[in-house]
């Protein structure tokens, strides 16, 4: 049985605004753990999939994985735009746009996921020529590719009936949503590997895995909207042609984030060769994590955003850019800085003295874009919720050409640094000085009072743990596991006193020592 505040609906107007930005501590919090979560179990059920499945039937395995990933463009961006228009109407209380944006976007769904399974049917058919199955794989093969594209079809459809969640702020929901049927996910395909069952019973679990997360998604959704109503004439040609024209931008950020983020390792084998490829990749694929971390932290802004804009609250709007950029960027700027000081050890002892020697300086200037990728990820998320994105998908898209060219130059001249430094040039210009400035420009933000809240009070917070990482480097304190995380631990306690007391404000102190005695369920203290 549902709670009562679910049976009731989410409250709509400032009071649907109040709550979200109570909400939005505990958003990080939820965000983060389910990260953390999906991680570990990723880290678990690996192994087992390698040692259950075979080199051959894992390797086909990956390949469905990464034909998946492609196929997710299909969305068109339509999921966000649901979102944001989910949380612009609600916060207006205009619950006939919230059917008919509902409506829409679910017609629409239909051809994505039309497409993903005819997609799915071709490369299922073509599979043995296009990727050399051997014959005992191939009935195995052409079943596990169209059940995973049978999977990405119904995440369309049921990504817009679960759209409601995130609009309304309730990631709390969402991750719960995630984590008990992936937790169950995982335990199944443990279960089927154990009974030795192969490729498709891995297939079929994940695909009544997705299809169960998406019912109860939608569920959860209807009872933080118990009053919508589906109807065909709900959905408007009007509607489809606003969500359509939103959904086109976000299609393209999409598209040049893909490039930006994938392209380099095309480029690093293409122009150095497969080896090159093995040391760029650590380095990269630290990087990324690192960006997910703070993605999902930022991707609370953009729903928050779109009521605050709703409200036309541009001083709202103002005041998220800055506090949240700070707040991401103190997120991040920890693993930055320790990837700068003491990344060579780290690489040293994980990998050993070829990787440490190749991969560090790719990773200290994939981590330094990070930090530009902090900026521009909180830009975007605030033009996203006032309907601006355009402007991010061209600087983007500008961006992605920028890194193509010159990582390909740079590849020819310097090796896999120059691709390092190809991605990391055209992030600094375009991720931390254009589209900050023109979202400024946008919100009547003083330039200087931008920069000066989100980048120079976490660098002077920084300043005392950078000393430390630089002590340890130079100490030699690096040299396995254990000691990384005792002489860093001291550090990153010193990261936290010197962000209390010169990075938040007194206003964001009060409520940060609020939110820690709710956590604790200690009582408030008692005014004299």
């Amino acid at each position: 049985m549902a709670p009562a505040s679910l049976a009731r609906g989410m409250p709509t107007g400032t009071s649907s605004l109040e709550g979200a930005r109570r909400r939005l501590p505990w958003n990080a919090v939820a965000n983060a753990t389910g990260l953390l979560i999906n991680l570990a179990l990723t880290a678990f059920i690996t192994p087992l999939l390698v040692r259950g499945l075979g080199e051959v039937a894992f390797g086909i395995w990956a390949l469905v994985g990464h034909i998946a990933g492609n196929m997710n463009l299909l969305d068109f961006g339509m999921q966000v735009t649901a979102t944001r228009y989910l949380a612009h109407h609600h916060a207006l209380d205009e619950r006939e746009h919230i059917h008919e944006v509902l409506a829409s976007a679910l017609v629409f769904s239909l051809i994505p996921a039309s497409l993903a399974l005819a997609a799915g049917a071709l490369v299922a058919w073509w599979a043995p020529a296009l990727f050399h199955l051997p014959a005992a794989y191939v009935a195995s093969g052409r079943a596990a590719i169209f059940l995973v594209a049978a999977s990405v079809a119904l995440m369309f459809p049921g990504g817009v009936a679960n759209s409601a969640i995130p609009a309304l702020s309730r990631y709390d929901l969402l991750n719960l949503r995630n984590i008990f049927w992936s937790v169950l996910r995982v335990g199944l395909l443990w279960w089927v590997l154990q009974r030795g069952d192969g490729l498709v019973a891995v297939a079929l679990v994940c695909f009544l895995a997705q299809a169960a997360m998406l019912l109860m998604g939608t569920v959860l959704a209807f009872r933080l909207l118990p009053w919508v109503r589906l109807r065909w004439r709900h959905c408007t040609r009007t509607t489809l042609r606003a969500l359509m024209s939103f959904s086109f931008w976000a299609f393209l950020m999409s598209i040049a984030s893909r490039l930006i983020f994938t392209a380099d390792n095309v480029v690093v084998a293409i122009v150095l060769g497969p080896v090159a490829v093995a040391f760029y990749g650590i380095g990269s694929a630290i990087a990324d994590q690192m960006r997910n971390g703070m993605f999902t932290v930022a991707m609370l802004y953009a729903p928050l955003a779109a009521q605050i804009n709703a409200l036309r609250d541009r001083e709202g709007l103002a005041r998220l850019l800055g506090r949240g950029t700070r707040i991401a960027m103190l997120l991040c700027l920890p693993g930055v800085l320790a990837m700068a000081a003491i990344g060579r050890p780290f690489l040293q002892f994980w990998l050993g003295a070829d990787y440490a020697a190749r991969t560090t300086p790719v990773l200290v200037l994939l981590c330094l874009s990070g930090a530009t990728y902090v900026l521009a990820l909180t830009c975007n998320q605030v033009l996203t919720g006032m309907n601006r994105h355009r402007l991010s998908a061209r600087i983007s898209l500008a961006e992605a050409a920028s890194n193509l060219g010159l990582s390909v130059f740079l590849a020819m001249k310097m090796g896999e640094v120059g691709v390092a430094w190809g991605t990391l040039l055209p992030a600094t210009v375009c991720e931390g000085i254009l589209l900050p400035i023109c979202t400024c420009r946008l919100l009547g933000v003083r330039y200087g009072a931008y920069y000066r809240e989100a980048l120079l009070r976490p660098l002077l917070a920084g300043v005392p743990l950078a000393l430390w990482l630089l002590w340890m480097r130079w100490s030699e304190l690096v040299r396995g596991w254990l000691s990384l995380g005792l002489w860093l631990a001291p550090g990153l306690l010193l990261y936290a006193v010197a962000a209390w007391y010169w990075a938040l404000n007194q206003e964001e102190r009060a409520q940060g020592r609020m939110w820690l005695r709710r956590a604790l369920r200690l009582p408030a203290p008692e005014m004299s």
